[in-house]
């Protein structure tokens, strides 16, 4: 049985659709519609009886005597056999409560994606696409350049530059914060002279903001590391002319915040950057309202009111002298086998040789290493007190592997680390701090030996610059040493330094948002798919706030990560996903990599967050190096094609070796979990088949393959020609004689197959066209193919318990691919997508910012296009956005956390993972910036407005229904989101 085609009817409250039977047997039941609040409660019931006699529809009307009120109630229909027994005889159907009319527009408005949830269709009829959608112009209004969300909390004035979030419990402004005299908000008025900014209000304790005892505060500008130095150019670029360095840089604040009809408020504390009260401010009082002007040099500030349950109650904390050692790579007792002058060494940088500790390293130039004569030395250090000590070393980037002991102990290796920091000393010369495991001394007198070892047939360079040991927590930047703060900052700016904490402890901060998450992920089993959401084992809604990590991130000290994760799930992180190259192109894992791993997921695990892992993206490959190919003529990929791509999706060779490294990654024991493996640990959330890679992109180009893996696909082409038409001759014929010009082999049944580049453009109705549309739809079917059957095995033969997700690419041509890209991932659980505000970046490189390159400064606040933050949903499907940021440089990453959370909201997106996450805090412009106070720095705030319901989540505002015939056909979509990518992927 099922309902059709169910319609709302606002003026009259009534609900009216179509009930059909699938069989020709006499039915009967009830139908009943049931209005429920946003909690789940039901506050109205309508029924009605009916009956069916064969495939004649019952058509329904039903009424409410409440007005629904589609941003507080849900309107559910519900088929029972009767009102007794209640078995149900259809799935329970969703009612979409706006009005929506079908339009003939050949192109959707895509600003409705900023109005409210935009979906998709797909369906086997011949029959056109068609489309539904809200009143568009009553939302949008072009001439005046304001959009507003049909849910009525979020207005944006992109004339302007501002866009304002009112919800009872949130509300916040992003863009050009002085383009208006004061800024009104529900129960908040912002005043400020900052030219670009972002200011929220939250509760914390769960009421509205007008009752709320405690209020959360939080205000940013921007951020730039100390001495960066932008030109601007004639043309309208900006130009790079100095980097700068640690620290980062804050822009000051400057913003006066009246909290309006509440003027209960008894304290007010400036917080620090890590959320604990710094000290007292005062505020003003004035006609039943409060103003507090908010601290140039503050990111939080908290304010509790009168009859607050739990007020702030100073606390001493301690004040110690730090306990380190440290002593320079050059000081050594006795060095052998280091060379009297090397490429490396500092007299060969001397402008920079400052920025070396002690002004010098021990270096060791670009040379092989014999047997029996590895470059040696040794040390004598003091160690102050009995302890277990961190112990981290500053070097020359990953170059120049050695052991190293104390006391005469056992020789260790430095083995997999993390770059904590960089400093650049000239070109392609850096030095960079690491961490290695902790080591437990006495107090007293303590000896310290390295040697270089050798790598066979390898020239080695190796820098060494200084060691610490400190018992303190603490996180290496630069020359600064344990207790120490550089204080550096620009005119205007404030230093940002937090201090390094023990995320463990029990001092209270204000911005811990830890308590969203589960203690344990996975604590009440897998999280599974329940149409369009996500759901935890327990069946309550889940949202997935996250971050991206590689593989530095299982290279961590287990220390380091155990306080990473802390951190993590401080700022409201309850998903990281894992984007790295876990097994090689052989299928084979390291047991040291696969061990980290297993850590790594036990850890998040322990603090709530879950992990998502993207473990195949064909840029890390290098199939010159496959066992599996190259060892025959015919299957030989040349450098120049040593990344592969394409050849997942339909290499059976290759589909092999990806079976043989999943099934190592997801069944081997974790030792960390009793022994349980990853295919049956619930705090996966997520398995993704691959990442970045598609026949429906530019980088598709068959020409790549050696001559049989060619064949290969030729074959499943001539095979499915045939299914398709019956033989070979038979597809000739349907297209035309023309189509006879290609390299096939009829007889082998070896059938051409182009690049995307040649049938992105076959709209026409001659033999090319023709025939370049077959192969496009059998690339498509192939594609989805592939994906249903990497589903089946991870669930089936491993015995997977989590969620998959296909793929996360954009295509040659949105319009016309966008939905048919997405329509191949209809096997997985979510579908998910890629996009990145852009900063118009140009230089030597894309993937990293340097001196000399330039950028165009443009906010999505004032320029809609620019907005990465919008989803078509795949109907009854979850969706994600697994990777996203604003990338730098631009002035503009204020703006980024407020549309993330208040859109992918509003939209109804089930996941948003920002990219890319280190550690540490930023110190230096990094690409995809993370770990900086304008992205992690806002999270608490927008993390919790994302996650907690506080932004109500908009029903489908439009709804496109897409002919599968039509879409192979070329003619596309009316609405698609676009590439939305970053200046490195275009």
């Amino acid at each position: 049985m099922e309902i059709q085609e169910e319609a709302y009817d606002s003026l009259a409250k009534t609900v009216s659709g179509n009930i059909l039977s699938a069989g020709s047997d006499p039915l009967q039941g009830v139908l009943l519609a049931a209005l429920y609040e946003r909690s789940g409660k039901m506050v109205a019931l309508s029924t009605e009886t009916f009956e069916l006699n064969g495939t004649t529809p019952h058509s329904f009307h039903l009424s409410f005597t409440v007005q629904p009120d589609p941003n507080l109630h849900t309107i559910k229909l519900l088929v029972w056999d009767n009102l007794q027994s209640r078995q149900p005889l259809s799935a329970v159907k969703e009612v979409n409560p706006y009005e929506r009319s079908v339009t003939n527009e050949e192109k959707l408005n895509p600003y409705l994606m900023f109005v409210g949830k935009v979906t998709r269709g797909f369906t086997d009829s011949q029959a056109e696409a068609k489309a539904v959608t809200v009143d568009v112009y009553q939302y949008i209004d072009l001439e005046a350049k304001t959009i507003n969300s049909i849910t009525g909390e979020l207005s944006w004035d992109y004339g302007i530059g501002l866009n304002r979030l009112n919800t009872d419990r949130g509300q916040a402004v992003t863009g050009v914060l002085n383009a208006a005299a004061s800024i009104d908000l529900q129960n908040v008025q912002i005043e400020s002279g900052n030219a670009f900014g972002t200011v929220a209000v939250i509760s914390l304790d769960g009421a509205p903001i007008a009752t709320s005892r405690k209020l959360l505060i939080q205000a940013f500008t921007e951020n730039y590391p100390y001495g960066f130095r932008p030109e601007d150019q004639a043309d309208g670029t900006k130009k790079i002319t100095a980097m700068g360095g640690a620290p980062m840089n804050v822009r000051n604040i400057d913003a006066k915040v009246t909290l309006k009809e509440i003027a209960d408020v008894s304290k007010v504390y400036a917080l620090d950057v890590n959320g604990y009260v710094r000290e007292e401010i005062a505020g003003t009082e004035a006609n039943g309202s409060y103003t507090i002007q908010l601290p140039a040099n503050t990111l939080y500030t908290l304010v509790e009111r009168d009859g607050i349950p739990d007020p702030y109650v100073h606390e001493e904390v301690p004040v110690k002298e730090p306990v380190y050692v440290w002593w320079e790579g050059e000081d050594t007792v006795v060095r052998e086998n280091f060379p009297a002058t090397s490429e490396f060494d500092a007299n060969t940088f001397p402008e920079n040789r400052n920025l070396l500790s002690g002004e010098d390293w021990l270096a060791f130039g670009q040379q092989q290493i014999v047997e029996g004569a590895e470059p040696y030395a040794k040390y004598i250090i003091d160690v102050p007190e009995d302890g277990d000590y961190s112990f981290f070393i500053r070097k020359f980037w990953k170059h120049g592997p050695f052991q190293w002991r104390f006391d005469e102990g056992e020789w260790k290796d430095l083995g997999s680390y993390v770059l904590l920091d960089s400093v650049a000393i000239r070109q392609y010369l850096s030095v960079n701090w690491i961490a290695q495991d902790n080591v437990a001394l006495t107090a007293g007198t303590h000896t310290f030996e390295i040697k270089l070892t050798m790598e066979p047939d390898k020239r080695t360079a190796s820098a060494i610059d200084a060691f610490l040991l400190t018992k303190d927590a603490f996180v290496p930047s630069s020359l600064m040493r344990p207790g120490e703060k550089l204080g550096y900052a620009d005119t205007g700016f404030w230093a940002f330094e937090p201090d390094v904490v023990d995320w463990s402890s029990e001092r209270r901060s204000y911005i811990d948002m830890s308590w969203m998450n589960e203690e344990s992920a996975g604590q009440s089993g897998f999280v599974r798919r329940d149409g369009e959401r996500m759901v935890l084992g327990d069946g309550r809604e889940v949202r997935f706030w996250g971050v991206n990590g590689g593989l530095d991130t299982i290279n961590m000290s287990q220390s380091q990560l155990d306080n990473y994760a802390r951190k993590l799930a401080k700022y409201g992180v309850n998903m990281f996903r894992l984007h790295g190259m876990v097994f090689d192109d052989n299928g084979n894992i390291p047991d040291d990599r696969l061990d980290r791993l297993h850590y790594m997921v036990s850890t998040f695990k322990k603090y709530g967050i879950y992990t998502n892992i993207s473990h195949y993206f064909v840029l890390w490959s290098d199939i010159t190096k496959s066992e599996w190919y190259n060892d025959e003529p015919g299957t030989e990929f040349s450098d120049a094609y040593k990344q592969p791509f394409g050849l997942l999706l339909f290499s059976e060779q290759q589909q092999q070796m990806y079976k043989q490294g999943v099934s190592r990654m997801l069944n081997t024991p974790n030792p960390y979990e009793n022994g349980r493996p990853l295919a049956q640990e619930p705090a996966i959330v997520n398995i993704e088949i691959q990442n970045e890679d598609s026949f429906l992109f530019h980088t598709f180009n068959p020409s790549r393959y050696p001559a049989k893996v060619l064949k290969e696909l030729y074959g499943k082409f001539g095979q499915w020609l045939v299914k398709e038409y019956g033989s070979i001759d038979a597809a000739y014929d349907a297209w035309g004689i023309a189509a006879k010009t290609w390299t096939d082999d009829p007889e082998q049944l070896l059938m051409q197959v182009e690049g995307i580049g040649s049938l992105a453009g076959a709209t026409g109705t001659d033999s090319t066209a023709l025939r370049r549309r077959d192969t496009f739809r059998f690339l498509v079917e192939l594609s989805q193919d592939f994906y249903s059957e990497m589903i089946r095995f991870v669930r089936e033969d491993i015995g997977y318990g989590g969620l998959t997700s296909a793929s996360n690419w954009i295509t040659a041509s949105p319009q016309k691919m966008e939905a048919l890209e997405r329509y191949t991932y209809e096997p997985a659980d979510w579908i998910d997508r890629h996009a990145y505000y852009d900063a118009g970046h140009k230089g030597a490189t894309t993937y990293s910012v340097t001196a000399g390159d330039t950028y165009k400064p443009v906010s999505a606040v004032q320029n809609p296009d620019k907005l990465p933050v919008k989803f078509i949903h795949n109907e009854d499907h979850p969706s994600m956005i697994s990777e996203i940021t604003w990338t730098n440089p631009t002035p503009y990453t204020a703006e980024g956390m407020f549309f993330l959370s208040a859109y992918s909201a509003l939209q109804g997106i089930d996941g948003v993972v920002l990219f890319a996450s280190s550690a540490n805090w930023d110190t230096t412009v990094q690409k995809w910036p993370v770990s900086t106070p304008g992205m992690l720095g806002q999270s608490p705030v927008f993390s919790w407005l994302y996650r907690s319901g506080a932004i109500t989540e908009a029903h489908a505002v439009a709804h496109e229904e897409l002919s599968l015939e039509s879409l192979f056909k070329l003619k596309g979509s009316r609405i698609y989101e676009g590439l939305n990518i970053d200046d490195y992927r275009k």
